[in-house]
């Protein structure tokens, strides 16, 4: 139960980084959304028609790829440190039994 709590204390906030980079840099750069809104923008579709104004500036391939990219981060990344957190907690513990011998 304690590393389920550590994950989502690692993801919430790395989900809302990825989200803000993808809203204000990733999202005006690859694509124009005309009702474009922070954080919403991370759910697709990205580009609603052309009777709205939007459009891809780069291929949507590129746009869908890089959002899978991002997607595997948000939920490996969090992983990835608790993993880490929890070794370096067992090799502290395994330092400090052998010193108290």
């Amino acid at each position: 139960m304690k590393k389920i709590l550590q994950y989502f204390l690692f993801f919430i906030p790395f989900s809302i980084i990825i989200m803000s980079l993808w809203s204000f840099v990733i999202s005006s750069n690859l694509f124009y959304c005309s009702d474009s809104v922070p954080f919403l923008d991370f759910i697709p579709p990205f580009v609603h028609g052309s009777q709205f104004g939007d459009f891809f500036i780069v291929n949507p391939n590129i746009v869908y790829v890089l959002w899978l990219l991002l997607i595997f981060l948000i939920f490996i990344v969090p992983y990835y440190l608790v993993v880490r957190v929890n070794l370096k907690k067992k090799k502290k513990g395994k330092i400090n039994k052998k010193n108290k011998i």
